[in-house]
């Protein structure tokens, strides 16, 4: 591990390496017995979606080819909503099911079958749901990280979000008549008139992809270019179902997007895609992209170096980027002590898989205490940066925080994490209620199906 020293008045040694933050299999869930076999958790490798939406005869089909490692003789999981059509690994047919885990946090599907350590290869058949229009198809992948199984695993088979993995989508849409749109963080290509490929980058985990696909015309858009602060010229999407929203929108993502950049350095990824909404109260974060109405944008862009930039790993770090965003969002300043007591929010079940909405006001008030504790090293803001240098397109827990805060600081923070975010609130061992916040809304299926 290397050490590097840097100069605020004083010395003090900064140990945040890179190795120190686990991409994968790491952090996954503890392994667990289940009828009379073993339950494991697996490393997808590569995941291929092929889905072919058919106008004519309106369905929507997706096969799903999905190659993994396992680590241990067991019986492989997985998750998909919707119920499979049809589930085959290593060219075999098998049984699969909707499970809970131990301690009764989530549900997810088990294969009934044990299979040997090693890579294998899944393929899955799902239907999806989406709007069919005369001219074409309407369909938003619309996630959230405030309920459970609220990722990728809404619309198609996916692992759990501690796991890192490249996506690729082939799109077929037989009996198309017009042009479609396409909106997503991916990197689009035409591969025939009714055929498109969207290749998502590896370091994606199932809450980073955006994908959203509409017939042309449908809404309004305006793609521009930014100069970012490292020379590129960043290419940026906005679109909506309002002109005047849109135009609205452009002014205020280039001010979002320079203000960050002087705050937290160069744009993280490769493009800026916006849906702009003049309905929404709040929006929703992806990797490089948000629906988001204007109230919330720079808190949604924000996100793009913390969530899906530095993203969590698992339910039990997911108040991290929330805390830091809304705080770096809404400037609080320095508070001396914490106020909230024990909040349990990195101490849930390790089988939770969603944020604890007390990061909304109790993370940011922790968030201002450790702005407080860093002051002789410049402040929070100092120590961010330095995480997104080490940990850019990664994935954190809440012990890799602590540790590498205790290092940026010169003393352990052991305590405080201990006394206020490790344990209080809930029994660990069950659902926490939701919070609702105004950043990021819920939204029922019909709120989605308005948006599409």
């Amino acid at each position: 591990m290397k050490t590097k020293f840097f100069t605020t008045g004083l010395l003090f040694v900064f140990l945040l390496s890179i190795n120190a933050f686990a991409n994968g299999i790491e952090n996954a869930p503890p392994a667990f017995s289940i009828n009379g076999g073993k339950a494991i958790y697996v490393d997808f490798k590569d995941a291929k979606y092929e889905i072919v939406y058919d106008l004519k005869n309106k369905t929507a089909v997706a096969t799903s080819t999905i190659n993994f490692q396992s680590f241990e003789e067991g019986m492989p999981i997985f998750d998909s909503v919707a119920e499979p059509v049809s589930v085959s690994i290593d060219g075999k047919s098998v049984i699969q099911g909707l499970i809970s885990d131990p301690q009764s946090q989530t549900k997810m599907r088990l294969v009934k079958q044990s299979f040997a350590p090693g890579m294998h290869k899944m393929v899955v058949v799902t239907n999806l749901a989406p709007t069919f229009a005369t001219n074409g198809v309407r369909n938003l992948f619309a996630m959230t990280d405030l309920d459970d199984r609220g990722y990728l695993e809404k619309y198609l088979p996916a692992n759990l979000e501690y796991d890192q993995v490249g996506m690729t989508f082939t799109i077929d849409i037989l009996g198309i008549q017009g042009e479609q749109d396409f909106f997503t963080n991916g990197q689009l290509s035409k591969l025939k008139d009714s055929k498109w490929m969207i290749e998502f980058p590896e370091y994606f985990t199932s809450s980073s992809l955006y994908f959203h696909t509409a017939p042309k015309g449908q809404f309004h858009l305006k793609d521009f270019n930014i100069a970012s602060m490292d020379g590129r010229s960043l290419p940026v999407r906005v679109y909506g179902e309002s002109l005047d929203t849109v135009n609205r929108f452009i002014p205020a993502i280039e001010k979002s997007i320079k203000g960050l950049e002087v705050k937290y350095g160069p744009w993280r990824h490769s493009s800026v895609t916006v849906y702009a909404s003049s309905t929404m109260g709040g929006g929703m974060e992806y990797s490089g992209a948000t629906v988001t109405s204007m109230w919330a944008l720079n808190h949604e862009l924000t996100h793009s170096y913390f969530a899906r930039g530095v993203m969590p790993a698992t339910g039990n770090s997911g108040w991290i980027d929330e805390a830091i965003t809304t705080w770096s969002d809404e400037n609080p300043g320095q508070v001396s002590t914490f106020n909230y007591g024990s909040t349990g929010m990195g101490g849930r079940s390790v089988y939770r898989r969603y944020t604890d909405g007390q990061a909304y006001r109790a993370g940011v008030a922790f968030m201002s205490f450790m702005d407080f504790l860093m002051q002789k090293q410049g402040g929070l803001n100092v120590f961010l940066n330095k995480l997104l240098q080490t940990s850019l397109r990664k994935t954190i827990t809440t012990p890799q925080l602590e540790a590498g805060m205790s290092s940026f600081v010169g003393f352990s923070l052991n305590k405080y994490f201990k006394d206020y975010i490790y344990t209080g609130g809930s029994p660990f061992n069950r659902v926490v209620k939701r919070v609702e916040n105004p950043y990021h809304p819920r939204l029922t299926e019909n709120d989605i199906k308005a948006l599409e």
